[in-house]
């Protein structure tokens, strides 16, 4: 079964539940079996996405507020200078994100965003100490209380 059929399994048995509830009514035995196995699939898939994330090495990023955006390259071409001055910060201090979730520095990455269709980039203030959000996600990745 694709993704996109399993999602619509999903939603189809909350939606099932949902009319149950406006109705007052019991869901269907059959209805009930299918949502057991379709939350074991999903917790298997949970637990074997989050293990190849944390395989990976990758680090969750924790972004300040949402500062400007770019809407495409020409956009970035023109206004690039200006957007951090008139934001007051430094390009440093920020993160600009496309919209496949990559991390753009360099002129040859807006490039590249602009050819795979990643665009808009949405420029984020960085956090200058994140090390409470890390050791949070950490606590919650560990199931430390923080």
């Amino acid at each position: 079964m694709s993704k996109t059929e399993t999602q619509s399994l999903a939603l189809g048995l909350a939606a099932e539940f949902e009319i149950c509830t406006v109705y007052q009514s019991l869901p269907s035995i059959n209805d009930v079996a299918k949502a057991a196995a379709e939350l074991r699939r999903l917790d298997a898939e949970n637990k074997a996405l989050r293990a190849r994330l944390e395989a990976s090495g990758a680090v969750p990023v924790v972004l300040g507020k949402k500062l400007f955006q770019f809407n495409c390259h020409q956009d970035w071409v023109n206004r690039a200078q200006r957007a951090w001055k008139m934001a007051g910060v430094r390009s440093e201090d920020t993160i600009c994100l496309d919209q496949k979730g990559r991390v753009l520095r360099k002129g040859l990455e807006f490039a590249r965003a602009d050819k795979e269709g990643a665009f808009p980039v949405v420029v984020y203030l960085a956090l200058v100490d994140d090390t409470a959000a890390h050791d949070a996600w950490l606590a919650a990745k560990t199931g430390d209380a923080a």
